[in-house]
């Protein structure tokens, strides 16, 4: 997330900070090895970013953190707001949440892309979703080429 620089210990309004590691997780344990995927007691992240599988309550991973990169890319580009994003006046969390798993469900990155590039005439278009689609088919465990 881009976070201004007031929150720098020397409160530069011109310092921004690209990564925010508040809601970090490991995905490796003190020996080294992968974590099993589990439950989550709680969500932490941003509902409009968190991939699927966050959106769940399941574990976070390498995915998870490329996916929401993913979403946020596309937000910026898009002035703002995911492509074809039904807007929801709810103010209930449960809500939002099944609001947002079937939106991420029902719209490929892909289609979102495609969509951005008709209405905005972008041309990142093809490098966008092969980034995207590529992460998207990772499983839990697998290593992203980084």
């Amino acid at each position: 997330m881009l976070k201004g620089g007031s929150n720098h210990p020397d409160k530069n309004d011109n310092n921004v900070v690209l990564i925010d590691f508040g809601y970090a997780s490991r995905f490796q344990d003190k020996d080294g090895k992968h974590i099993k995927q589990h439950e989550v007691e709680s969500f932490k992240g941003n509902i409009l970013f968190a991939s699927i599988d966050q959106l769940d309550f399941q574990s976070a991973t390498r995915k998870s953190d490329l996916i929401s990169i993913c979403y946020m890319l596309i937000f910026m580009l898009n002035d703002l707001d995911l492509p074809l994003q039904p807007k929801d006046d709810t103010n209930d969390i449960g809500d939002l949440f099944e609001s947002q798993i079937k939106y991420k469900k029902g719209v490929s990155f892909s289609r979102m892309i495609k969509e951005l590039d008709q209405f905005h005439g972008n041309t990142l278009g093809k490098q966008l979703t092969v980034f995207c689609e590529e992460i998207n088919q990772l499983g839990f465990y697998d290593q992203p080429d980084y």
